[in-house]
């Protein structure tokens, strides 16, 4: 129900959701999911995120959680793997 997208170039990944703001919505966490958990990288107001920490050539799995005014959440999105391209790669 998120609807995550993401894209990729050499240098950033951009994530791209619903913000759903109509049900009350107020902004969204972002996380990064790895090995060993998952790190929060950042939280955004407008369904857009952009992660420049990224290495061209690798996968990442991303996970958004919407957040209600207040300390309400909702249940993370379902994870969206994106490979970085290398320089001069198709994407």
């Amino acid at each position: 129900p998120y609807a995550v997208h993401a894209d990729a170039t050499p240098d950033r990944v951009r994530l791209r959701w619903d913000p759903r703001s109509g049900e009350g919505f107020v902004g969204a966490r972002v996380e990064r999911v790895g090995w060993l958990g998952s790190r929060v990288l950042g939280s955004s107001a407008d369904g857009e995120f952009i992660d420049h920490e990224v290495q061209p050539g690798r996968v990442y799995r991303y996970v958004v959680v919407l957040v209600r005014a207040g300390t309400e959440e909702a249940p993370p999105s379902q994870p969206v793997d994106v490979r970085v391209p290398k320089p001069g790669e198709v994407p």
